[in-house]
């Protein structure tokens, strides 16, 4: 069995561009495509919002729908969203952005609040991860990422975050959803959202704001490695340099996309 370390420590972060966020346009198609997570049905140029090394983000809109494409191009972004999850923000308002969040897949940390003897463990206890019974705790967690979802929300989009998980299909009966391909190598997400304000999100067709996120937990505890620029190494000077909370090590990325 592989051993797992904690991906805060491997894959720390930090893109988020709110502010300079120009405004997007995208393509609108008349038919309403199958979703079935295959990327080969898009139109990849021309629904592009952006391509990273990590991933490629992709949207376009129709009658009825907003569907989005996540096309994850490297393991080490694959390995952080089994583990943390992928999290979709969509909102009218920029100060509503984080009003409602769904996480799909919901990740094996995320999945292990769920059991928040275990949870506390893993966020305060520095040998947590050593221990073999707990890796394999996570481990057994991965089968679930793509049955439970997680919904976050934030009450006045900047409180304090409350969370709760749902089966997939409690979620797709609010109207959205979600589809993979399992027969790629690395993790290929289409989402669909209605535009009739039905679904958590309640969004119409006007212009969005559009976020992703990879969010590791809230780890009260100092992390004993830093990001030199080629991967995560051990930091030799941590007693004299004690890092903070990794709540603020976030992968994110956000785009204003204009729908007409």
């Amino acid at each position: 069995m592989r051993l797992l370390f904690l991906p805060v420590f491997i894959f720390i972060f930090i893109m988020s561009a709110c502010s300079s966020t120009e405004t997007l346009t995208i393509p609108i198609s008349e038919s309403e495509p199958e979703l079935d997570g295959n990327f080969a049905n898009w139109d990849r140029s021309a629904s592009l919002l952006e391509q990273t090394d990590g991933a490629s983000f992709h949207a376009y809109y129709t009658e009825n729908y907003l569907y989005v494409f996540v096309d994850i191009r490297n393991q080490t972004m694959h390995r952080a969203i089994t583990d943390m999850g992928l999290t979709f923000y969509l909102a009218h308002k920029r100060d509503d952005r984080y009003h409602y969040a769904v996480t799909y897949p919901s990740g094996t940390m995320n999945l292990l609040r769920e059991n928040p003897g275990a949870y506390r463990g893993l966020t305060t206890d520095p040998e947590w991860m050593q221990s073999a019974s707990n890796r394999r705790l996570l481990s057994d967690l991965e089968p679930y990422i793509f049955e439970r979802v997680m919904i976050t929300e934030r009450y006045n989009g900047r409180s304090s975050a409350q969370r709760g998980f749902v089966d997939y299909e409690q979620l797709e009966a609010e109207g959205i959803e979600f589809a993979t391909n399992p027969e790629r190598r690395n993790y290929g997400i289409e989402m669909r959202v209605p535009l009739d304000g039905s679904s958590i999100f309640d969004i119409e067709k006007k212009n969005l704001w559009i976020g992703f996120a990879i969010d590791p937990p809230d780890f009260r505890r100092q992390n004993p490695y830093y990001d030199d620029g080629h991967g995560m190494t051990r930091d030799r000077r941590q007693r004299q340099r004690p890092r903070q909370q990794q709540h603020q090590s976030s992968y994110e990325k956000w785009y204003r996309i204009q729908i007409n």
